[in-house]
């Protein structure tokens, strides 16, 4: 499942996935696996059933404590099961893209781990950890900040220029997102 020499498989409770290599050995994730035990996991009332959520929370790390953010990916159909039980589930290929756009010197949030938790040939969780990382926001919010308290086209037009750029490394790279809408970019704040 993993990327010899970035990372290492691993197995926690039910889970199964991988870590970043160096980070390996720490007490990093709970033992028993479960990512709704972790601090700042939001309650259910507070999320849509079976959607995509995210939370931050703070790791131990091997020397220091590592702030995350986390993508809990929603539950899906049969089929699309049936797909991941041969790609991988959207939580590993996110893993493996991000380490490949790491290996290229593309710009993206530190993969720090990912676990899936499958029953039955059913994706019952998907979780990706990457670093948080507290300077970045969103496309999008940006661009309302940007249309609210900032109208200068100008500002509008470098934002453009900057993410039309980046996006085109990636293309030339190989690395093809597949949904890359505006909340999918990250830009320095």
């Amino acid at each position: 499942i993993c990327m010899p020499g970035q990372s290492i498989d691993i197995s926690i409770g039910q889970y199964l996935g991988c870590v970043a290599a160096d980070l390996s050995g720490s007490s990093l994730l709970p033992s028993d696996g479960d990512v709704s035990s972790l601090p700042g996991f939001p309650p259910a009332g507070s999320r849509q059933p079976g959607g995509t959520f995210f939370f931050k929370t703070t790791l131990n790390g091997r020397d220091k404590p590592l702030v995350v953010h986390v993508k809990c990916f929603g539950r899906q159909g049969f089929l699309k099961d049936a797909m991941d039980r041969r790609a991988g589930s959207r939580a590993r290929r996110s893993w493996q893209v991000a380490l490949a756009m790491r290996e290229r010197g593309l710009g993206t949030p530190r993969p720090v781990a990912f676990l899936d938790r499958w029953e039955g040939g059913r994706l019952l969780e998907s979780y990706l950890f990457t670093e948080y990382q507290p300077a970045a926001r969103t496309f999008k919010e940006e661009l309302i900040r940007l249309y609210t308290t900032d109208p200068e086209c100008a500002k509008l037009m470098a934002l453009l220029e900057c993410v039309a750029k980046a996006i085109r490394r990636l293309h030339d790279e190989g690395i093809f997102h597949r949904d890359l809408g505006n909340q999918n970019i990250l830009v320095k704040a």
